[in-house]
């Protein structure tokens, strides 16, 4: 989704663009399906959230920044279908691999993070000890200590197990609160927000929501455990959050500091 963002605020967009295609046909290389389920799904909310939420207000032609070459278009198709085209047999292969492991499992339903999930759900929801179901066990001890083993020494995968196991009913509540809690700030604080003739207002919202549905897809895969992400997608929506709190002003910083 940033790359969207940033080609149309940078000069060196170009070089930007093709550092982002590298990085999607890594993406797709490494056939990781919660990474491309992100993918997708960001791509789509991105287009249909500016489609529709912004449909009444078109974009102006004559801003230059706005204007994208047919020439660039397809360089950059071209050099995305090549790469494709060229890791093609490792993309097949990871791709077999990935179906004969599914097939072994006996499905979907059978595989590791959803057994674990509802092994640890089970587990707390059902617990007898009224200290368990309030605050769950060891927060970020997970080895061994959920379903009663049946696991091994294998690690908790997604975020929400990793926070029912850990912090119970109680911070499995604000877990969830929290994380809906930012985007009721975005809808409140938008309204300060004149849309009408403001493109970049409009990629920043609409970039918001399909960053906070990734952040929510990549959590069934423990972004918890991974430090850079969560980090990033925290800094960043308080930064989009902070732009709409001030009415859509970049430069209230500067404002403050002349006040």
């Amino acid at each position: 989704i940033l790359p969207l963002f940033f080609l149309y605020k940078l000069p060196l967009r170009t070089i930007f663009l093709i550092l982002t295609l590298f990085a999607l046909a890594l993406v797709i290389v490494t056939m990781k399906r919660t990474a491309i389920a992100c993918l997708v799904l960001a791509v789509l909310s991105f287009g249909i959230l500016l489609i529709f939420r912004f449909r009444k207000g078109k974009i102006r032609r004559e801003k230059k920044h706005l204007r994208i070459p047919a020439f660039y278009f397809l360089a950059v198709v071209a050099v995305f279908a090549g790469m494709i085209i060229y890791f093609y047999p490792v993309i097949e292969k990871t791709f077999l691999a990935r179906s004969a492991v599914l097939e072994k499992q006996g499905g979907f339903e059978k595989e590791g993070r959803v057994l674990e999930l509802k092994y640890i759900t089970d587990d707390i929801f059902n617990s007898e000890d009224v200290d368990e179901f309030l605050f769950g066990k060891e927060t970020f001890n997970t080895v061994g200590t959920y379903a009663d083993g049946a696991f091994g020494e294998r690690m908790i995968h997604d975020n929400f197990g990793i926070i029912i196991n850990g912090t119970g009913v109680l911070g499995l509540m604000m877990y969830v609160f929290l994380d809906i809690y930012l985007l009721f700030l975005l809808f409140r604080y938008s309204r300060r927000v004149n849309f009408k003739g403001n493109q970049e207002a409009r990629l920043m919202y609409v970039m918001y929501i399909a960053l906070w549905l990734t952040y929510n897809m990549a959590s069934l895969s423990g972004t918890i455990w991974q430090t850079i992400y969560p980090m990033f997608h925290f800094t960043l929506s308080g930064m989009i959050l902070r732009y709409f709190y001030e009415g859509g002003n970049v430069g209230y910083s500067i404002n403050l500091e002349k006040e």
